[in-house]
């Protein structure tokens, strides 16, 4: 009988406060990375961005496994989604 394996503790902390940020970019390595309709991987994809690419932040939230996510809108597409944090600059 196998032990199961501990949940992922769960971040129940507000989200930091967040100002709409106009001079914020796609992070992370160079490529195309994907624009969410919630907070999560669970959240279907609405658009994409490319990095190096400006965003709005609107909003901040996180996920189930308390990863911190920022709503942004994307001028390029016209696209408002949910980015996760690591890929925002």
């Amino acid at each position: 009988m196998q032990t199961p394996a501990p949940n992922p503790p769960v971040n129940n902390s507000p989200p930091p406060s967040v100002n709409v940020a106009t001079n914020a970019r796609i992070g992370g390595s160079m490529g195309v990375k994907n624009i969410r309709s919630g907070p999560g991987t669970a959240y279907g994809v609405v658009g994409s961005g490319v990095t190096g690419e400006g965003i709005d932040i609107l909003d901040s939230g996180y996920d189930s496994g308390g990863y911190l996510w920022y709503q942004v809108y994307h001028p390029a597409s016209g696209v408002t989604g949910w980015m996760a944090a690591q890929l925002v600059n």
